[in-house]
């Protein structure tokens, strides 16, 4: 149900701006402008990304029981909900209150930082019980590392860490729906304890595997905020991630442009330096502006400029780049109207204050 009303919401929010294709992309975190812009002009942040190795096949499952339900209709190539999935979202949304994703903040760190806690956990309580023949549950190279180098440091002192990493998880999980936290702790995997698969959850819990994962993703949200705002409570859980907490969110590829234009280069040397098409400079300082509060919009788009391209929205009730196109000046670029799009939940902020 978490799932079909995740769908559904942001189906709900995009109307018919977007084809349901454009929700699989936000839900699998698709690293693209398009996908990173809608979950921002939609506010859709908290999903994205939120469920990386979700299959087209089993997305359009879940889309064609919604239509088969009358959750939703297709038209063309768009999707609506429906009168009778409005009145299903407003019955069932007090659901989501329940969930604390920020996929958009935490989509780069939140199953490293599972993969360390589950790996860690196995090792610490069977190491222990002197027992050092056990099958890794996790099998990734990055994260064996990471373990392995941190366990030498503990190994001497695995009394302190065991019962201080209870405490805090204690502490942590108490403020949480039980159902959650007992998903959440049935997935670890001790001395002669094996966690469950989300499939052995799903039947135990009689809930789809989506819900579960959903779940799970957002406890771990849930944890890595709480550690990040208070980590002098939880030194030891923020330890795990410390390393995972990264501000620059901005693409390899980006993070090169953006050094290019600091240094005083245009967009065509840019271009013609890294041998990349300008549209792909214009994607990367279109990524800038949604992650730079600073991002100096007046030096690519004039100010009014700026207010016709706002008022053109407003009017036309549409985050379409070709319908604006056509309520704009023609001098108007769609490199321009993507920067202004890209800032718009700081003008919606901006108007709210005013």
């Amino acid at each position: 149900m978490l799932f079909k009303l995740i769908v559904l919401t942001s189906q709900f929010r995009m109307q018919k701006e977007r084809t349901i294709s454009a929700i699989y992309h936000l839900l699998k975190g698709k690293q693209s402008i398009q996908t990173i812009q809608d979950a921002h002009l939609f506010q859709l942040e908290k999903y994205y990304g939120i469920y990386k190795n979700l299959t087209s096949q089993r997305f359009f499952e879940i889309v064609n029981k919604c239509e088969k339900d009358g959750l939703v209709v297709k038209e063309g190539h768009y999707y609506g909900v429906t009168t009778t999935g409005e009145y299903w979202l407003n019955n069932h949304k007090a659901l989501l209150q329940e969930l604390s994703l920020d996929g958009i903040k935490f989509r780069k760190m939140d199953q490293l930082f599972f993969s360390r806690l589950l790996l860690l956990i196995q090792v610490w309580t069977n190491s222990k019980m002197t027992h050092f023949k056990f099958i890794p549950i996790i099998e990734h190279k990055e994260v064996e590392q990471w373990v392995r180098l941190y366990y030498q440091k503990t190994k001497n002192n695995l009394d302190h860490y065991l019962h201080t990493l209870y405490e805090e998880f204690i502490r942590l999980l108490s403020s949480l729906p039980t159902s959650h936290t007992n998903i959440f702790i049935n997935q670890l995997t001790g001395y002669k304890s094996f966690g469950l698969s989300l499939e052995q959850l799903a039947t135990k819990y009689k809930m789809s595997k989506e819900d579960i994962h959903l779940i799970t993703v957002s406890v771990l949200h849930f944890m890595l905020l709480s550690i990040l705002e208070n980590k002098e409570q939880y030194p030891l859980l923020y330890s795990f991630k410390e390393d995972l907490h990264k501000e620059d969110v901005l693409t390899d590829s980006a993070k090169v442009t953006k050094k290019l234009l600091q240094s005083g280069l245009t967009i065509t040397q840019i271009a013609n330096n890294r041998r990349l098409k300008e549209n792909t400079i214009y994607d990367h300082i279109v990524e800038m502006a949604h992650n730079d509060q600073s991002f100096p919009l007046s030096t690519y788009v004039h100010l009014s400029a700026q207010q016709q391209i706002i008022r053109a929205v407003e009017q036309i009730q549409s985050f379409k780049l070709k319908d604006i196109k056509l309520a704009v000046s023609k001098e108007i670029t769609y490199f321009q109207i993507r920067l202004v799009l890209a800032r718009w939940n700081h003008f919606d902020k901006r108007r709210e204050e005013s």
